[in-house]
């Protein structure tokens, strides 16, 4: 059985920096859950594809950099760095045509018999909102 940091390796590397949710099947728990949802999504494995088109589906050249990634029994926590070129507008609500967008975070995750079967994770979704002119980007 593949390690644990593996799997979600995978996940972000198949699923995520290639906006693929075909993986998602294989790498997900039937009884998946994702404690924070996007608005009007369920956090359940059905929604966890249209989670990944609704973010990625407008996207090209994604690179995903997982900075440090610490697993111990059924849990790894990752922290991540991702780049991509936004394609249309953002999310289907923020134009971006063609601008490099820039994101955060931070993954917990719980695996079961070798599947994701929980995430609770945290992504500087203000950055990104900067990057689109939404709000003022801090100095630097």
């Amino acid at each position: 059985m593949a390690d644990n940091k593996d799997i979600v390796m995978r996940w972000y590397k198949e699923a995520w920096e290639k906006a693929d949710a075909g993986p998602l099947d294989e790498l997900l728990a039937d009884d998946y859950l994702d404690h924070q949802p996007l608005p009007g999504m369920s956090g359940d494995k059905a929604s966890a594809g249209q989670t990944l088109t609704a973010i990625m589906g407008n996207t090209s050249d994604a690179s995903m950099d997982v900075q440090g990634i610490i697993g111990e029994g059924d849990f790894v926590a990752a922290h991540w760095h991702m780049d991509w070129t936004q394609h249309g507008d953002f999310m289907g609500m923020v134009p971006a045509e063609g601008k490099r967008l820039s994101l955060e975070g931070h993954d917990f995750v719980r695996l079961e018999n070798g599947k994701i079967a929980e995430v609770w994770h945290v992504e500087d979704m203000m950055s990104v909102m900067g990057q689109l002119g939404l709000i003022p980007e801090p100095p630097t």
